[in-house]
């Protein structure tokens, strides 16, 4: 007797784990039925992995993945490999019925931007048995997607996505202790490697580091458009990663160019205030960490120049020079503006004239708040809707600034409220959704309802996370 009903109960329970949700989230892969294509002309796919493209008049399609997720709705993602200045609609249909599942709406999107189609119970069953047919219906610049390749990350993939059972917050640090987490080397990893600094993930920020210098010494990477730019900084946006690579590892001779940007660097013609975290911000932990009085002036420079050009009374400007000026109390400009003047006093100390300028400036931008906590857009007009990348920059700002000493009760509640909400636009595997796309396409883009998911907002996250002593 005793027998039998340890074999009765042992199929319930495997029959039980079969239909259990995993812990974590979990990414069944979908090959291209076609090769690996080259990138186009003049591009290069980073680290060396493989993409497919989606071009008007020839679907492509994904197979049927080798193994069944688990039932439930799922997630299709497909993340892009090369940089896209153009509009594109994809329909997925199913292979076999020729059934419409859904459309992907993608936007002048950057290289290792990740892009998804909720699925419900039903079509997700059927992408995967049959797989999915991708056509494009409008848009005319290459479009290219990763395909499976060696290193590249499960999350890159072509994939079905199951929700686990850990809450998002969990997932999301999950996901920034791996290479989930990619960007470009630029200000939008950079977002990345503070926050994974800030949540105390060294190692995690230092594998990031060490894919782009493969042979110890060489920066290997793209500049914004996909082009292969080794050896060199292709702008005031790509020093921002030499702050965290200092930090980190300041004999890294990685740090050389960063040093010899800043002793070269002039202020001309348009400023921005990215300059005040991309910029300022790396000279100013260089500067402390080598005791170098030049880049000690030329970070307060940065910032003081900026602060100059682009403040008024009611105003933070993005860019521009004196008399053409842009991007009017843009969210994301605002953090770049908050974010470098609280990352660069905490190095440079706080210089009076910029410590009144950081309590000022981060006093006009809580009024300026949405009533869920958190800035739209354009921070001076609701009706463009919630951005929550600028909103995680802004908040982590105040964050760091209470925790300094340099602001008060009130930042820190604005700066709890605003990760509370925050919370609410993560996925079930942790990355963050709502965020305005990238600025490429001019404020027409920006004043829209279109919002994506990119990893930099994710880091933002984690700055704020960070900063407040969450542990998740």
């Amino acid at each position: 007797m005793s027998l039998k009903v340890s074999r009765k109960y042992s199929r319930r329970a495997l029959l039980a784990t079969a239909f259990t949700p995993s812990t974590v989230a979990s990414y069944t892969t979908l090959a291209p039925a076609t090769g690996a294509q080259p990138a186009p002309a003049g591009k290069r796919i980073p680290f060396g992995w493989k993409g497919f493209l989606v071009e008007r008049g020839a679907p492509a399609e994904l197979l049927p993945p080798a193994s069944t997720p688990p039932p439930g709705p799922v997630r299709l993602r497909l993340t892009v490999a090369v940089d896209l200045r153009d509009e594109s609609v994809v329909l997925v249909e199913s292979r076999d019925s020729a059934r419409t599942l859904g459309r992907f709406d993608i936007r002048w999107a950057g290289a290792m931007q990740i892009f998804e189609l909720t699925l419900s119970e039903q079509d997700a069953a059927e992408a995967a048995r049959s797989g999915v047919r991708l056509i494009r219906l409008e848009g005319h610049e290459p479009l290219q997607f990763f395909s499976p390749s060696p290193g590249l990350p499960p999350e890159f993939h072509p994939h079905l996505m199951t929700p686990g059972t850990l809450p998002p917050a969990e997932e999301a640090r999950r996901r920034l202790r791996t290479p989930a987490v990619l960007q470009q080397w630029s200000w939008k990893l950079g977002c990345v490697l503070d926050g994974q600094l800030e949540m105390g993930e060294t190692e995690a920020a230092r594998r990031l580091i060490d894919m782009h210098f493969p042979d110890g010494r060489t920066l290997t990477y793209e500049d914004p458009r996909s082009v292969p730019v080794d050896g060199r900084i292709y702008g005031v946006e790509g020093v921002l990663c030499f702050g965290a690579l200092a930090r980190i590892a300041p004999g890294h001779p990685g740090v050389e160019l960063a040093v010899e940007f800043g002793r070269r660097h002039e202020d001309k013609g348009d400023v921005s205030t990215e300059g005040c975290y991309t910029v300022a911000y790396p000279l100013a932990v260089i500067a402390r960490q080598r005791k170098d009085a030049q880049l000690r002036a030329a970070a307060l420079a940065v910032l003081r120049r900026r602060r100059e050009i682009l403040v008024q009374d009611d105003v933070i400007w993005q860019r521009g020079r004196p008399g053409a000026l842009h991007f009017p109390n843009w969210a994301r400009g605002h953090a770049w503006y908050l974010l470098g003047l609280a990352h660069s006093m905490r190095y440079l100390g706080p210089e009076r004239d910029l410590l009144a300028e950081f309590r000022r400036a981060a006093r006009f931008s809580m009024g300026l708040r949405l009533s869920n906590g958190l800035w739209p857009v354009f921070a001076d007009d609701p009706h463009t809707g919630t951005d929550t990348s600028g909103s995680a920059g802004i908040a982590a700002a105040l964050a760091i600034g209470a925790r300094e000493g340099w602001l008060g009760g009130a930042e820190l509640e604005a700066a709890r409220l605003a990760r509370r909400e925050l919370d609410r636009w993560l996925t079930p595997d942790g990355f963050l959704t709502g965020q305005a796309q990238e600025n490429k396409k001019g404020e027409e883009l920006q004043r829209s309802r279109y919002r994506a998911m990119m990893q930099l907002g994710l880091g933002l996250w984690a700055q704020l996370t960070g900063a407040l002593g969450i542990s998740v």
